[in-house]
């Protein structure tokens, strides 16, 4: 018998249910972005062969998760090219994107298969973070709060696009989660099985997304805070903490790497290589970005301010304000050790993407969603609570009621009406998903992922040739969907016929001679 106490838990079920259909429908004809077949190719590679260099900038968990369903499918790669070859000792960043395209169609390779192979356990793992989201909002504020929080995320077109990928953000968004959850039960109770929760998520964390080893310090931080008058205790935890995710690292580079290195795998060099070079990366790399008109090469301190707001939903934003206020006015209660585990590593992690090089995507700081998400539910409660008994018509609160269609209806107004572009969305104060390109591009907006909607279009209209300029998408129009194209430039002039050019290439050449 279905009993009361269970609703809440029934009601995330069915959210998230929903969630991941739509997620599932929505990416079936997306193809190939950017960054997914070097992704998928290093995690096919180290859980085939044991090769763990390849895709050095991002660590292995995540990527080896999603690819693992490639293991019972009859993969072949091309150990033979060069390219791949040369990746071992000298890594050439186009030289692998080039072979891992050529990897997805290789020798009778199915792209299309091994995209819906990978992306479905992206899916899963998203559905899953969404349980984490629910979690954690309940124990900081309540099972309502905790309902509306993953009703929340998984109506936030972020979630939902990148949620969708073969792609390290998403991954690292809810492992960074799952350590702000594990930090909070920590702060509770200093014991030794929640010390090694917290070692466990802070460990999936940085496996996953170098830029979270921001995490590490904090982390530590909080311990010698919450530890501040056992001093012993505060060097026994920090010295499990460092040595204990240290040790997992190991263990888990040296179990994928056997098979190639042996007992050399278990030193896991590549990591911390790949660590080094994002840390430089994100130092010295002026990578070409555009926002508002204007094309340019390394970052504005405005970008991802812009893009917050331009690029998230508008009710997550206000219930986020509405939060803080409540929570600065006293009528939202949260323990002030808890806020601080909310709001220190969200903002230290919006200040560093501030400060880094390069500005290619909102998603960068998708580990920030989460928090502004549960904030945001939290608020939203909290201001109907105090509402709801001072507007009272025949028993039933006008607050409630009003309160609970305008979010509901929002938020599936906006994802029906931007389904199945989830990636490309932009608030309708931004001018909308249509104009959506105008304010920032690459990942933000086209990343490659229209090419197969593309050759659906062409195919239908039986169009013979096609000339064609996408910075991500040349080879799998050519290779996946066997497009009649040839290359062209915005430049070009005298040419007459059919013309498919990507708004990252209309944004690039927007102040170029």
């Amino acid at each position: 018998m279905f009993e009361k106490e269970n609703l809440p838990k029934f009601i995330v079920f069915a959210i998230l249910l929903v969630m991941g259909l739509v997620m599932i429908f929505a990416v079936r004809e997306d193809s190939p972005t950017s960054d997914e077949p070097p992704h998928i190719l290093s995690g096919y590679v180290a859980l085939k062969y044991g090769h763990n260099y390849i895709d050095p900038e991002h660590p292995l968990l995540v990527k080896t998760v999603a690819a693992s369903p490639l293991l019972f499918q009859n993969i072949k790669v091309n150990l033979a090219d060069p390219n791949y070859q040369l990746q071992e000792k000298d890594l050439d960043i186009g030289r692998m994107f080039d072979t891992s395209r050529r990897f997805m169609n290789y020798s009778g390779n199915n792209p299309e298969q091994i995209l819906f192979s990978t992306r479905i356990v992206m899916i899963f793992l998203t559905l899953v973070f969404g349980v984490v989201v629910y979690l954690l909002a309940r124990k900081l504020f309540g099972e309502t709060v905790a309902v509306v929080a993953v009703f929340l995320y998984a109506t936030e077109p972020n979630i939902l696009a990148n949620g969708s990928l073969f792609n390290t953000d998403m991954g690292a968004t809810g492992f960074v989660l799952l350590t702000t959850l594990a930090l909070v039960h920590y702060s509770q109770r200093q014991t030794l099985k929640r010390l090694i929760f917290l070692i466990l998520a802070i460990t999936l964390t940085i496996l996953t997304k170098f830029s979270t080893f921001y995490f590490v310090p904090l982390v530590i931080l909080f311990i010698w805070y919450f530890n501040r008058d056992n001093k012993l205790r505060l060097i026994q935890h920090t010295s499990l903490l460092v040595f204990g995710s240290l040790a997992l690292v190991s263990i888990f580079y040296g179990l994928i790497s056997f098979r190639n290195l042996g007992f050399a795998g278990f030193v896991p060099t590549i990591f911390f290589k790949g660590l080094g070079m994002i840390f430089h990366s994100v130092s010295n790399d002026k990578r070409f970005s555009y926002l508002l008109g204007e094309s340019y090469f390394g970052s504005k301190p405005q970008y991802f301010p812009i893009l917050l707001l331009a690029k998230t939903q508008i009710l997550t934003l206000i219930g986020f304000v509405t939060s803080l206020i409540l929570i600065y006015l006293n009528k939202l209660s949260i323990d002030r050790k808890n806020l601080s585990i909310l709001l220190l590593p969200t903002g230290c992690f919006f200040l560093l993407a501030l400060f880094s090089t390069f500005n290619i995507g909102v998603r960068h700081i998708l580990p920030i969603y989460p928090v502004l998400i549960i904030l945001a539910a939290a608020g939203f409660v909290a201001l109907f609570r105090f509402f709801a008994p001072r507007l009272v018509w025949k028993n039933v609160s006008i607050v409630l009621v009003v309160g609970f269609l305008t979010i509901f209806g929002l938020r599936v107004y906006s994802i029906t009406s931007t389904y199945p572009h989830f990636l490309s969305y932009y608030s309708l104060v931004f001018g909308g998903t249509d104009n959506g390109w105008r304010v920032a591009n690459d990942s933000n907006y086209d990343w490659g992922q229209d090419v197969k909607r593309l050759a659906d279009f062409v195919q239908r209209n039986k169009i013979k040739s096609l000339a064609f300029d996408n910075y991500t998408g040349m080879y799998a129009a050519r290779g996946y969907y066997k497009l009649p194209v040839r290359q062209i430039s915005p430049g070009e002039k005298n040419y007459k016929g059919y013309v498919a050019l990507s708004t990252s290439v209309l944004t690039y050449h927007e102040n170029q001679p």
